[in-house]
């Protein structure tokens, strides 16, 4: 019986297309992990458990790919609403103890569910929200002292800068920001 933690043998046989005098080895060779033993065009090694590689490989629930989503941030090219929408996110990260939290992933959290509880009736996902808590909690570093105006010309700079990176990936769907790097953001 498998419970998930232990090491299979599997053996796979390369099929690729060969180029410029590649051979069928030569492709094998090239797809090989450290460990695994080459024979022809023939690869045997260790593979992680199927229930671990796709809990691996599975996109992050973030992002702001969602067709709410892409509704309610293109509604925020009215500049009112997107005063407001900083402002909330100012809000959010300034004022409801969310800097307060013991370590990154639950400063992230609490902003997100304070956005969420703002904007969810207008259709922005948890997915999203959790996005605008990463740029909450990067901006509470560097861009403290430019964001306490959340409106403010510098605040802007400052998370563009600062912080539109890592946004900009959560929103896409390529990092989750409760994951161990945080989308990469340093403090």
């Amino acid at each position: 019986m498998a419970f998930g933690c232990e090491e299979e043998k599997t053996t796979t046989t390369t099929t690729t297309d060969t180029v410029a005098g590649d051979t069928a080895a030569d492709t094998a060779k090239d797809s090989a992990a450290p460990g695994d033993t080459v024979t022809g065009d023939t690869v045997t090694g260790d593979t992680a458990p199927a229930d671990v590689a796709a809990d691996v490989s599975a996109p992050p629930a973030t992002g702001c790919t969602a067709k709410g989503d892409q509704d309610f941030l293109g509604g925020l090219a009215d500049a009112t609403k997107l005063t407001a929408f900083k402002a909330e996110l100012s809000n959010c990260t300034l004022k409801k103890g969310c800097l307060g939290k013991a370590n990154a992933t639950a400063k992230i959290q609490c902003i997100a569910d304070c956005m969420d509880a703002a904007y969810a009736a207008g259709g922005l996902t948890k997915g999203c929200s959790a996005c605008y808590g990463l740029t909450g909690y990067c901006a509470a570093g560097p861009c403290l002292g430019s964001c306490i105006d959340s409106a403010s010309a510098a605040c802007g700079e400052c998370v563009a800068k600062n912080c539109d990176p890592y946004t900009n990936a959560c929103k896409a769907g390529t990092c989750d920001p409760y994951g161990a790097s945080n989308c990469g953001v340093t403090k």
